[in-house]
């Protein structure tokens, strides 16, 4: 399924090698369904300071890739068993961190606009086959330099404090993180919390004050910027405050709005640990 077909290279010209920034080897899985060009283009790869595991189609790339990490995917485009970008998709619905290895696409049609946009969505970057050598290993440069940037930015938010589990979406503050500016998302980091705790505040104010419609506009308020910006758990109370503030006991009412002051207090705290990261 997997074939180590590359050796260490030896006297390789430093300028040639790739390298991650920790000055670890680059793990590249490479899918070619050609046997000379997946021996060509591993040999090439290997003698770059790549360490190279070959699949022969997009099932083989996509069962490798669950299995092991990478550092960057090369995918062929026109393969039996399973195309490239069906396995690029597949990859991508992948936990991280394997949903987020960077895949490179190979394809001789690259014009194909209609693909254009199922593409990006797939692929970091596609090259016209052949590639070659030089442009094939400046291309794999910047797209590791690139994505240990951006993974360590998903590692912070990994290592936030206990208490962000469940609270916010990792995946959806990772994309932010690939569309924004780091001062942008500071700024939008710095209001979505201020607006968090606002409307905690609100709802222990208004709650005390007996009047369960207002409850439930702030509730709503407080629903839409859960769900603009990955806050599940948050949002589902937020949702169910709304829906049943009118309706419920006061005793009922004083848990939600309990449960829910506490739910935004703590998501508000992982947001702040996930933006000094």
């Amino acid at each position: 399924m997997t074939s180590q077909v590359g050796q260490k290279a030896q006297h390789t010209p430093s300028r040639d090698v790739l390298t991650c920034p920790d000055g670890s080897r680059p793990r590249i899985l490479l899918a070619e369904d050609s046997f000379a060009a997946r021996i060509l283009t591993t040999a090439l790869l290997t003698r770059m300071g790549c360490d190279v595991d070959a699949a022969e189609n997009g099932e083989d790339a996509v069962i490798n890739a669950r299995a092991n990490p990478y550092d960057v995917i090369i995918m062929d485009i026109e393969m039996p068993v399973m195309d490239g970008l069906t396995a690029a998709q597949q990859i991508r619905a992948l936990d991280d961190p394997a949903g987020s290895t960077p895949i490179i696409a190979l394809s001789a049609f690259l014009a194909d606009s209609q693909k254009a946009s199922i593409w990006r969505e797939s692929f970091d970057i596609n090259l016209a086959k052949p590639a070659g050598r030089e442009q094939l290993r400046k291309v794999i440069q910047a797209v590791i330099d690139v994505s240990h940037r951006t993974n360590t930015d998903a590692i912070a938010i990994q290592n936030a404090p206990s208490s962000a589990d469940g609270l916010i979406d990792r995946k959806a503050l990772h994309r932010l993180r690939d569309e924004m500016t780091r001062d942008a998302l500071q700024k939008l980091f710095q209001v979505v919390i201020g607006e968090i705790q606002d409307c905690a505040k609100l709802l222990d104010a208004d709650h005390s004050a007996n009047d369960p419609e207002t409850v439930a506009k702030v509730a709503h308020k407080l629903k839409g910027i859960a769900s603009t910006f990955a806050a599940p758990k948050l949002e589902k109370l937020a949702t169910a405050l709304e829906d049943e503030a009118t309706v419920v006991s006061p005793p009922e009412l004083l848990n939600r709005v309990s449960e829910t002051c506490t739910c935004a207090d703590e998501t508000a705290a992982a947001l702040d640990a996930a933006r000094a990261a």
